[in-house]
């Protein structure tokens, strides 16, 4: 009797001892979550992109098998194609990759409204999903108003600023700064043409006028004393190439022997 009331106590204390890993177990099977990241975008060519579409999750199986779709649409006269969707991944491959093209290409400027959605394909015991919704902005390089800086009376630092929409930070732009005057002038410009990367947002270029020129200027009245400058900045990517311009002026003398404009 002894004996059974002994393997009594010690059956239950082994259901007391099991049974918070029991409840340990069924919370962790209750956890699973999967969930898209950001989609990151990368111009190829002129209407073609490669889009990465990273995902994330907990509870899983490494080799547990994903399902990811993308789905694109332009505006009714452009048919946006879609290389290899849907896609099928183990949850450990991290990332689906898509190539996108449209059958224009001239039509690379189309705002392009995409979904992707990723899922389980383990039924619908185990199912989860997740969808996101992104676009894809038309390339477009334009130049904003240039920035002029009096170091001296004949001497400036003029700052080109640029904006754009689908384009890499790291995408490389070309920017050109050539500047005349109505009369044979010695002009010099430090390092044109540049380059900077798309994030960057500005470049800076030096002109100075020198003094065999200012005297010249200065003795004849009748010429416009007046620097014409003109701006052109272009994408380096040969394949996708998109081109700005802008012209502006600097005025020699007024009141105070210098102007910005």
């Amino acid at each position: 009797m002894k004996i059974q009331i002994s393997c009594l106590f010690s059956l239950i204390s082994l259901i007391l001892l099991l049974f918070p890993f029991a409840t340990i177990i069924v919370s962790a099977n209750n956890s699973r979550q999967l969930a898209l990241l950001p989609t990151k975008i990368i111009n190829n060519a002129k209407g073609s992109w490669e889009v990465t579409t990273p995902w994330k999750g907990y509870g899983l199986e490494q080799n547990e098998m994903l399902r990811i779709g993308l789905y694109c649409s332009g505006n009714p006269r452009v048919s946006v194609n879609i290389i290899s969707s849907p896609q099928f991944h183990t949850f450990s491959d991290k990332r689906a990759i898509f190539k996108i093209t449209l059958e224009n290409s001239n039509a690379h400027n189309t705002l392009i409204q995409c979904y992707s959605s990723i899922t389980t394909t383990t039924g619908f015991k185990n199912y989860l999903h997740d969808s996101q919704a992104f676009l894809i902005n038309p390339r477009k390089l334009e130049l904003l108003p240039t920035k002029i800086k009096n170091i001296d009376q004949f001497k400036w630092e003029l700052i080109v600023p640029w904006k754009g929409t689908g384009f890499d930070e790291e995408e490389i732009l070309r920017l050109d700064l050539y500047c005349f005057l109505s009369v044979p002038a010695t002009l010099k410009l430090s390092s044109s043409p540049q380059f900077y990367p798309f994030g960057s947002k500005e470049a800076s270029f030096k002109l100075t006028l020198f003094s065999n020129t200012r005297i010249n200027i200065m003795d004849n009245k009748n010429i416009l004393k007046k620097i014409t400058c003109a701006t052109y900045i272009s994408s380096a990517n040969s394949t996708n190439v998109l081109y700005g311009k802008q012209n502006f002026g600097i005025n020699l003398f007024n009141n105070r022997g210098f102007d910005t404009v």
